[in-house]
């Protein structure tokens, strides 16, 4: 064995007397290094084995919902639909793909919405185009010589012709509506209807307002809220008989919102048109030269300003304007 070998020299009277011998064996001394070396390799192996373990659970709770989420964009990137974003994982990592679910279902309404918003835009062109379209065909083919019927068809055409002109221009402001990144601004609502009525009675339409809300002032986009309170209130006297008025009432609504509704005396909508006339393009009287679109304009204002707009029956039609006001 290893022995551990001391000496120490006695002295006495600046003498060396003698000298103390020493020996010892390091085998204990070793025996207690190995088991402690045992020790710190058991932990080192421990530690190893909960690192080796966490980095598993990271990569399943972490790196696997990530991939997922990477694959799914990957095909969302490459036009596939009907793609279903999953959402795995805990904390922020379960947050991050809610998020990218609720973009992703955006996404894909916004592309349906898109689909049908050109559908329904062909269709409703596509009448006049026909019309247009066999007005001119008929006055080819020698229709010219009836100046009656030739005065009918350019009538046709050029009726056609305003009519696409006003679909045009309804819909470039509902596409400038709803694309709209315009800074939200505080503004005067009684100030903005004063100027709607005022211009519709120089018109020579009769309209009342009662502006009984305690607060004037909403935070939005003014000349949009202007379109759309003209779009109800053109709608209102339009359909009201000449010897009515037209009743606007501001009031103030629950959760601090400022209710808007103008009421006419018009034939009102029926039962089962309630919930469509703000659909685009609907119409309930093509006779009166709608485009289907101001009713419509007035639902994307309302949205844009976190509010909400709504049709009733009180002997006539009253629609309502419902938005946030803002409360000093």
């Amino acid at each position: 064995g290893v022995f551990l070998f001391v000496t120490e020299p006695i002295r006495h009277g600046g003498e060396v007397r003698g000298v103390v011998y020493i020996t010892r064996s390091t085998r204990p001394v070793m025996v207690e290094l190995y088991r402690i070396r045992s020790g710190l390799i058991r932990v080192l192996l421990v530690a190893l084995f909960i690192s080796l373990l966490s980095t598993l659970v990271l990569a399943w709770t972490i790196s696997r919902p990530l991939s997922r989420l990477s694959r799914a964009a990957r095909r969302i990137t490459a036009g596939e639909r009907g793609v279903i974003v999953p959402v795995e994982g805990t904390g922020e990592i379960r947050e991050l793909g809610q998020s990218f679910s609720t973009m992703t279902d955006e996404l894909r309404a916004r592309a349906e919405y898109m689909s049908e918003f050109a559908a329904d835009v062909a269709h409703e062109f596509k009448s006049p185009l026909t019309s247009i379209r066999g007005a001119a065909e008929l006055l080819a083919e020698g229709a010219t010589e009836d100046p009656v019927a030739s005065a009918r068809f350019l009538g046709n055409i050029q009726e056609d012709a305003e009519r696409l002109d006003r679909l045009v221009t309804r819909l470039l402001e509902l596409s400038r509506i709803e694309a709209s990144s315009e800074a939200m601004q505080v503004f005067d609502l009684d100030a903005v209807l004063r100027r709607v009525i005022e211009r519709e009675r120089r018109a020579g339409a009769s309209i009342t307002l009662n502006y009984a809300a305690p607060t004037r002032l909403i935070r939005g986009r003014e000349a949009d809220l202007e379109l759309a309170l003209r779009n109800v209130i053109d709608n209102a006297v339009r359909y009201s008989p000449d010897s009515d008025s037209v009743r606007v009432e501001v009031t103030a609504g629950e959760g601090d919102r400022l209710e808007v509704s103008v009421t006419d005396r018009g034939p009102g909508i029926p039962e089962a048109h309630r919930e469509k006339v703000f659909d685009r393009f609907f119409t309930t009287d093509e006779a009166r030269n709608g485009t289907g679109l101001g009713l419509a304009i007035v639902r994307s204002v309302a949205l844009a300003h976190g509010g909400l707009v709504t049709a009733s029956i009180e002997d006539g039609t009253r629609i309502t304007l419902s938005l946030p006001a803002v409360v000093s």
